[in-house]
């Protein structure tokens, strides 16, 4: 008979323990994002050393152009300017690789750097991102590529690296982001024009007399007009227009045409034989001189309103005088 024992308690808590270990450490790497890695993914190697190989500043611009893509400068013919938004990235550009020079990154080191500013630059024109958001996405980059834990975290830069690189972006496309976003991102402009109803330019068309709706007039009312408009002293037309409001009042409509416009001087020079023929004629003067009628004419209604105003004015003011007069006598006799 086989010697059988039951497992102690403490071999079984290790079990316990061990598989609780192995599956908590299976749902964190089932649960985990792969960080990404910038070392000679924007720049490989061949290109990395290509430009480490450049002897000069334009040698050195032209191929970061080709490196990232910029086909207008490369392709831009003699005469011709590339375009502006393309040499602003090459400025870009430029100036982080020369800040990698005058650290002595190493190849890696520029590398990465070059292909991370490249990320957070585009990521925040695209997103439309705060210099303070970008910031933060520069950091969180920068932590993965400054401690050797893969596969959460590679080594390439140092802390103090880490602090300088934070410090030349805070100092140069993060404090002067909104330029380039100006530069970048499209304008849309909204014009917004109104027509007028009634042309009002002074350059307006000229509508021809023939083209216009013209009605025929009486007599009597054309030789007013010509009278009013043709008067050369303008208390002699204040009269005339007098005299036709006052007629209007009294019903007395006779002939105004050869009276009050020949006693005036006004009138048109004609013949006696013309006026007697006009006088045998009846004339509607329901037309004429009837104010507030539809064929009234205007001067009529002002000149009769402004009587009126007057009048009302003069006999106000001259109350207000006479009242007056009455204080002043009574003050004075009460003094007395």
């Amino acid at each position: 008979m086989s010697d059988f024992s039951l497992p102690s308690k403490k071999d079984v808590s290790r079990s316990f323990t061990r598989k609780q270990t192995s599956a908590h450490n299976s749902s964190t790497l089932s649960g985990f994002k792969k960080p990404e890695f910038y070392l000679y993914t924007k720049l490989n190697q061949n290109e990395t050393k290509t430009l480490r190989k450049a002897q000069n500043n334009h040698e050195e611009r032209k191929v970061l152009a080709q490196i990232f893509g910029l086909k207008s400068i490369l392709t831009v013919a003699p005469g011709e300017t590339p375009s502006k938004v393309e040499l602003l990235k090459l400025d870009f550009y430029y100036i982080n690789y020369q800040f990698c020079k005058d650290q002595y990154f190493s190849n890696e080191k520029t590398s990465t750097m070059l292909a991370i500013f490249d990320h957070v630059f585009q990521r925040m024109l695209e997103r439309i991102l705060k210099p303070e958001q970008g910031l933060r996405i520069l950091k969180g980059l920068l932590s993965d590529h400054s401690i050797q834990r893969p596969p959460f975290s590679i080594f390439i830069f140092e802390q103090s690296e880490v602090d300088t690189i934070l410090k030349f972006a805070k100092s140069t496309f993060l404090r002067h982001f909104s330029l380039y976003e100006f530069a970048f991102k499209p304008r849309v402009e909204l014009v917004l024009r109104t027509d007028p109803v009634i042309v009002t330019k002074f350059n307006a068309p000229i509508v021809s007399l023939d083209d216009a709706e013209m009605e025929e007039v009486e007599e009597n009312e054309a030789s007013r007009m010509r009278a009013f408009l043709g008067a050369k002293n303008d208390e002699a037309a204040a009269d005339i227009i007098t005299e036709l409001v006052a007629n209007s009042r009294t019903g007395d409509f006779q002939n105004p045409n050869n009276d009050s416009l020949d006693k005036s001087g006004l009138g048109d020079e004609e013949s006696p034989e013309k006026d007697a023929e006009e006088g045998e004629h009846e004339i509607d003067w329901k037309k004429v001189g009837k104010v507030y009628e539809p064929n009234a004419f205007v001067e009529d209604v002002v000149s009769r309103e402004m009587d009126r105003l007057n009048k009302a004015f003069d006999i106000k003011l001259a109350e207000q005088q006479e009242d007056l007069v009455t204080k002043n006598q009574s003050a004075q006799s009460k003094k007395k």
